[in-house]
């Protein structure tokens, strides 16, 4: 095996791995926010005569905010490994063009990520329910915590946006530094 194939295998690797760990964060993220909300909405009468009910929210979205950034950090490592395994390996392997052709893919996709579709189909049901508890007279309480809901889920389709767009900008200036480094070596 050569230096080249063995460096793309590991980058690889890291990269699956980075992966992997993205999917535990976000799982644990929509588990900590449903058990957050769960005590939230059963204990919410109790809770009202301490706290304002968007002060309750507070947790969730430090949790979001936290989990977001590592998130972040992620996949800018994602690009970083990718990018460089596009201009300085693939070149010289053999019929191994994944990088590249996962990039020209990317470029084509929708600027609207898969990730954003489904919590715009909950945006939509919570938004639902926010004008039916106010036709129907609900509680300011309850008013309030639907519309904590919905902040939460406008905040994860935000970030998600935010990230998709700025990841194909951070991609292009990647490779355009790598290429300038692969450049200067020559």
């Amino acid at each position: 095996m050569k230096y080249t194939d063995k460096q793309y295998e590991m980058l690889r690797e890291e990269i699956m791995q980075n992966l992997s760990t993205t999917h535990n964060l976000l799982t644990i993220t929509y588990v900590a926010v449903g058990v957050i909300l769960s005590y939230i909405m059963i204990n919410l009468d109790s809770l009202a005569l301490y706290f304002e009910p968007p002060i309750l929210f507070i947790p969730i979205f430090v949790i979001l905010i936290v989990i977001f950034y590592r998130l972040r950090i992620l996949s800018t490592d994602n690009i970083s490994m990718s990018t460089y395994m596009e201009v300085f390996l693939e070149p010289y392997l053999n019929d191994i063009k994944w990088e590249t052709h996962v990039h020209k893919i990317n470029l084509r996709r929708s600027i609207f990520p898969r990730a954003c579709k489904p919590n715009l189909i909950f945006i939509i049901a919570l938004y639902t329910l926010f004008i039916y508890m106010l036709v129907a007279n609900f509680s300011l309480i309850s008013l309030l915590f639907a519309g904590s809901l919905n902040t939460i889920a406008f905040t994860i389709c935000f970030i998600l946006l935010a990230n998709s767009s700025s990841n194909r900008k951070l991609r292009r200036d990647y490779i355009d530094a790598w290429r300038t480094i692969k450049d200067s070596e020559k």
